[in-house]
């Protein structure tokens, strides 16, 4: 069973050569209906690391989780593509960056499996779970992520921007906040 699906440019290579490592950053969710919340955190990761890591919950395990409408979380493969194009743009932006993208069961595979990641990008909704990660860290013995806390997007009443909104249908995809 393949756990991750890699894509590298050849800048991580170029990385090995020199005595400092790269910095590598991990971002995780679902990204279902994929949205300026989502992208914000995506963009700010590719901005402060060399390699991103984007976790991305396998429909499998969504099927586990207790998310409203859960039956309207596009499938895997349609978040994984949606993903990659947004990443693609974020490519020609940032240029030497290199990412890969895990199919997740849950939100503690890739950040206590691995012992280089540095920064860990989260909204203020998932803040919690970043700390706990850290806390888990501490206790295998792995270093400490910093994390980066990305506010929670607005509507134009206040109201948060979310996934469940346009799988509700309460926010047309098409519409400017889903961009």
């Amino acid at each position: 069973m393949e756990k991750f699906l890699t894509i590298f440019n050849t800048n991580f290579l170029r990385w090995s050569l020199f005595s400092t490592r790269p910095k590598i950053a991990v971002v995780a969710g679902t990204f279902d209906h994929l949205h300026i919340g989502h992208k914000l955190m995506i963009s700010k990761a590719f901005e402060i690391a060399d390699h991103v890591i984007i976790g991305i919950m396998r429909d499998d395990a969504i099927s586990k989780l207790h998310k409203i409408c859960r039956r309207n979380v596009e499938s895997l493969e349609k978040r994984v593509s949606k993903l990659t194009a947004y990443v693609r743009k974020l490519l020609n932006k940032y240029g030497n960056k290199t990412y890969e993208i895990a199919k997740i069961q849950g939100p503690y595979d890739v950040v206590l499996e691995r012992k280089d990641i540095d920064y860990i990008i989260v909204s203020d909704e998932t803040l919690p779970r970043a700390v706990m990660i850290n806390v888990l860290r501490r206790k295998k013995g792995l270093n400490l992520i910093k994390i980066i806390v990305i506010p929670i997007v607005r509507d134009s009443n206040g109201r948060p921007i979310s996934a469940h909104r346009f799988r509700t249908g309460e926010l047309p995809y098409n519409s400017n906040v889903g961009v």
